[in-house]
C-alpha cells in the first residue's frame, strides 16, 4: 500500500535516536520491578544449586540478562508504536545497574553472616562470650541466642519473628552503607571532569550500556547488533562454549 504523501513521515530509527527525555512512569515501574525480582537469581544459584554466581562480575549477569531479554520485546513493542525510548531504557538500565550491585552473594553471606556469626558460633572452646562480644558495639552483631538460632535453624512452629534484635542492627549498618554510597558518589562528581575531559577515561561497561540503550545514537541497538557479521560470531561462538559448560555441570559423564 502506498503511503500518503500528504501523512508525516516517521523514520522508526530516528523516533528511537530522538525519542523522549523525559523518565516516565512505566521506565521506573519496570526498573523498581527488576531491582526487587534481580537477587533471586544469584542466591537461588549459588546457595541452592552451587552452580554460577551471576553477581561476580563488574557488570552483573543477573541485571543484563534480563534487560537484554528487555531490548528483544522492545523490538516488538516498536513495532506497535509503544516501544520504550532510548531514555527509557538508560532509566531502567541504571536502576538494574546500581541495585546488582547491592544484592548477590555478598549480602546474603557475608553481610548476614557477620552480623549473625559471633553469637551462633560462640562456645566455651572459642570463649567469644568472654573475649569478643563483651567488646563489640551492641549495633554491630545481634547478641540474642534466639533470634540468631531461629535464623540458621528456622523459627519454630508459632514463634514471631524477632524484629525488635534485627532493627537496630539493620538501621546502623544501613545508615553506614549509605554514607559509604553518598561517599562514593560526591568522589565521583569530584573527579568526573578530571576523568572524563582530560585523561578520556573509556568506561567500558558505560559504553557498552549506552550503546545497548540507543542513547548514543542507533549503533547499539539489538536491530543493527543483529545485523553485524562479528557481533554474530562473537555472540555465536560464546553462546556455544556458555551453553556446553552449562549443559555438562548437570551431565556428569561429558567433559566440561
Amino acid at each position: 500500500m502506498a503511503r500518503n504523501p500528504k501523512a508525516p513521515y516517521s523514520d522508526p530509527e530516528g523516533d528511537r535516536t530522538e525519542g523522549t527525555t523525559v523518565i516516565t512512569k512505566r521506565a521506573l515501574l519496570v526498573g523498581i520491578g527488576m531491582a526487587v525480582l534481580m537477587p533471586l537469581w544469584p542466591t537461588y544459584t549459588s546457595l541452592v544449586l552451587h552452580s554460577t554466581r551471576a553477581d561476580h562480575s563488574h557488570l552483573s549477569m543477573a541485571m543484563l540478562i534480563p534487560f537484554v531479554a528487555l531490548l528483544g520485546i522492545n523490538s516488538f513493542l516498536e513495532r506497535r508504536g509503544i516501544g520504550f525510548s532510548p531514555t527509557e531504557l538508560l532509566t531502567v538500565c541504571c536502576i538494574g545497574f546500581v541495585a546488582s550491585t547491592m544484592q548477590g552473594e555478598w549480602l546474603t553471606i557475608w553481610f548476614l553472616q557477620m552480623l549473625t556469626m559471633p553469637a551462633y558460633y560462640a562456645s566455651a572452646e572459642n570463649r567469644f562470650d568472654e573475649f569478643l562480644l563483651p567488646n563489640m558495639p551492641s549495633w554491630t552483631t545481634i547478641t540474642n541466642r534466639e533470634a540468631v538460632r531461629g535464623f540458621y535453624e528456622g523459627l519454630l512452629p508459632g514463634t514471631a519473628f524477632p524484629w525488635a534484635d534485627w532493627f537496630s542492627v539493620l538501621f546502623w549498618w544501613g545508615a553506614f552503607i549509605i554514607a559509604i554510597l553518598c561517599i562514593h558518589l560526591c568522589l565521583s562528581t569530584l573527579l568526573r571532569k578530571q576523568w572524563m575531559e582530560y585523561e578520556r577515561l573509556s568506561f567500558p561497561v558505560a559504553t557498552a550500556m549506552l550503546e545497548l540503550t540507543g542513547v548514543s545514537g542507533s549503533s547499539g541497538t539489538i536491530r543493527t547488533l543483529s545485523r553485524n557479521r562479528l557481533f554474530r560470531w562473537g555472540f555465536g561462538i560464546t553462546f556455544v562454549i556458555i551453553s556446553w559448560n552449562v549443559f555438562t555441570w548437570f551431565t556428569v559423564n561429558l567433559p566440561m
